[in-house]
C-alpha cells in the first residue's frame, strides 16, 4: 500500500508552486494548458485532483472554468489558499480541499465536466489504489466528461531511478533497481528527494481506464523530444522565435511516437466517459 504520509511529509518539505517557474515545468505547464483549452469547453466545471498548491487551477479559473481544487496534502492547500486568490479568479474557485484520490465521496456522481488527474497516477504503488481512483473519477465525471489523466511511463520512470542510482546513490541502490524493473514500484531510501511512486506500464492503464468505460481520444508524451532540452527551448523562445516554433511543432508532431511517449519523462491521457 502507499505511504501516504511519506507523500504528504515531502510536499511538506518541496515548494510545487515554484517547480512550474523552472524551464522543465514551465514547458509542460505551457503545453498541458494549450491541451486542456483543446478539449475542455469553455466555462466546464473541473476538478484539479492532485493539483497541489493550484497553479493549474489559478491560471484555468482565469480562462472561466469554474475550478475545484483537492490535494492530498494539507500544506499545499493552505498555499493554494493564498496563492489561488493571489494568481487566479476567485469568482471562478468553488472549492479547494484536502481529499484522498481513491476516496472522492464529497463530490457528487456526475457533477464535474473534467477531471484534470496530474499527481495522483504518480504516488499510488498499488493497482489497487490505482483502480480505485480511476472508478471514482469516472463516478464524478458527467456523461461524456473528460479525462486529463498524467503519468510517468515505466521505461522514463527506470531511467530516472537509474539516474538517481548513479548521481544520488543515498536514495537508490541495485535491489531498488532491481524492484523498480520488475514492479514499477520505486520506494526512495532517503527522506530527501521524491518519495515513493508507481512507474505505470501504458498498456496496464489503458486497460484499467477501457474496462471503466472512457474512450481514449489521445495518448501523448507531454514534453516529448524536448525533454531533456527545456532550458535551451525556453532560450529560443525569447531570442529566435521561428527556430522555437519549429521545435514545438516537431515536439507536438512525434509525441504520440510509442519510442517517444514511453522514455521522454511524463505522459498525458486524453479520454472521455462513454
Amino acid at each position: 500500500m502507499t505511504d501516504k504520509q511519506k507523500i504528504i511529509n515531502y510536499y511538506d518539505r518541496f515548494d510545487e508552486w515554484a517547480r512550474l517557474d523552472t524551464a522543465e515545468g514551465r514547458l509542460e505547464f505551457d503545453i498541458l494548458m494549450e491541451i486542456i483549452s483543446a478539449y475542455v469547453s469553455p466555462g466546464a466545471t473541473i476538478l484539479d485532483l492532485g493539483g497541489g498548491p493550484g497553479r493549474y487551477t489559478a491560471a484555468l479559473s482565469r480562462l472561466g472554468y469554474n475550478m475545484h481544487l483537492a490535494d492530498l496534502s494539507p500544506a499545499l492547500i493552505d498555499v493554494a489558499h493564498d496563492k489561488v486568490k493571489e494568481h487566479g479568479d476567485i469568482d471562478h474557485i468553488k472549492s479547494m480541499i484536502v481529499a484522498d484520490a481513491t476516496d472522492l465521496s464529497v463530490y457528487g456522481s456526475e457533477s464535474m465536466d473534467a477531471v484534470l488527474l496530474m499527481g495522483p497516477l504518480y504516488h499510488l504503488t498499488t493497482a489497487e489504489e490505482i483502480q480505485d481512483c480511476l472508478s471514482e473519477v469516472y463516478r464524478v465525471l458527467k456523461d461524456k466528461g473528460i479525462l486529463i489523466a498524467v503519468f510517468i511511463p515505466w521505461l522514463s520512470g527506470l531511467k530516472s531511478v537509474v539516474a538517481r542510482a548513479l548521481y544520488k546513490p543515498e536514495q537508490a541502490d541495485s535491489a531498488t533497481l532491481h524492484h523498480v524493473s520488475e514492479t514499477g514500484v520505486f520506494a526512495n531510501k532517503h527522506e530527501e528527494g521524491f518519495q515513493e511512486g508507481r512507474y505505470l506500464r501504458t498498456d496496464d492503464l489503458l486497460r484499467y481506464l477501457h474496462e471503466l468505460g472512457f474512450e481514449r481520444w489521445l495518448l501523448r508524451s507531454v514534453r516529448g523530444l524536448g525533454n531533456g532540452m527545456e532550458t535551451a527551448i525556453q532560450q529560443c523562445k525569447e531570442k529566435n522565435i521561428s527556430l522555437y516554433t519549429s521545435i514545438m511543432d516537431l515536439i507536438m508532431n512525434t509525441a504520440t511516437e510509442a519510442s517517444v511517449l514511453e522514455s521522454s519523462g511524463h505522459a498525458v491521457y486524453i479520454g472521455r466517459k462513454a
